[in-house]
């Protein structure tokens, strides 16, 4: 390994074999570690859908000049005809590395 991180990663090692490193050693053990839960991938999908169709429906009631109400079926139409959004700029490193 060369590069900073290794550099800070031997530098770590060698606190954790000497002498003063025991109460560090503690707690590098892995009983006290926090344990991260895994990201759930389908809820951030889901939101991430969620979150672009309002605002895609948003962006269509913003174009009126008067309000007016819709059924159902009208407001699918026209969110048919509605020219699609450009994709998202800012989206998790984790969905856009999956997407890959």
């Amino acid at each position: 390994m060369n590069g900073p991180l290794a550099d800070l990663y031997r530098q770590r090692m060698s606190l954790l074999d000497c002498e003063q490193g025991k109460q560090l050693r503690l707690l590098e053990t892995p009983e006290t570690k926090r344990r991260w839960p895994p990201p759930d991938d389908a809820k951030a999908f889901a939101d991430s859908v969620r979150t672009w169709l309002l605002e895609r429906i948003e962006a269509l009631f913003r174009e009126q000049t008067t309000p007016e109400l819709r059924t159902a079926r009208q407001l699918a139409l026209d969110l048919a005809a509605f020219p699609p959004s450009p994709q998202p700029t800012s989206c998790s490193p984790r969905i856009a590395a999956s997407s890959s």
